[in-house]
């Protein structure tokens, strides 16, 4: 069982990867955007995913013995998911929903860096979720405002 909640934590090993892993799990949540392009088995993978991220994220810092191992970064590929629910594939949804994801997964404003106070995979998770969240309405704020399609 923790073997494969390590696979599941790590995004099938990119958190292993030596450079930026939560960039790299966000890469997937776009590859993952651009193949199902944000359809009704998009959600359903997003919603799976962020479940599993909660279980699994807990057992592998619980593991590790560390509050948000870096290695984790399955929370990264649901909040990155998360950025484009409701929204149809476009190379530019795609970019602005990487951008604005990251930035606000990495400079946690907005009462996302209190999500990190939580314990265990909640907190793991949480933040990146809330990330997505901002994400998502920064993008459709600026899809309506440029009619970017």
């Amino acid at each position: 069982m923790k073997r494969i909640a390590k696979i599941a934590a790590t995004f099938f090993g990119l958190g292993y990867l030596p450079f930026m892993p939560g960039t790299w799990g966000a890469i997937a949540g776009v590859a993952i955007f651009s193949l199902l392009n944000g359809g009704w088995s998009f959600v359903i993978l997003t919603i799976f995913i962020t479940i599993i991220g909660f279980f699994v994220s807990d057992l592998v810092a619980k593991e590790k013995n560390e509050g948000d191992p870096s290695i984790i970064v399955i929370d990264e590929v649901s909040g990155q998911m998360i950025a484009y629910i409701g929204l149809s594939f476009s190379w530019q949804i795609a970019l602005l929903g990487f951008v604005f994801f990251r930035a606000f997964d990495i400079l946690k404003p907005l009462g996302i860096r209190s999500m990190e106070k939580i314990k265990g995979g909640y907190g793991i998770m949480l933040d990146d979720i809330v990330s997505g969240i901002y994400a998502n309405i920064v993008v459709r704020i600026i899809v309506f405002m440029f009619n970017i399609i």
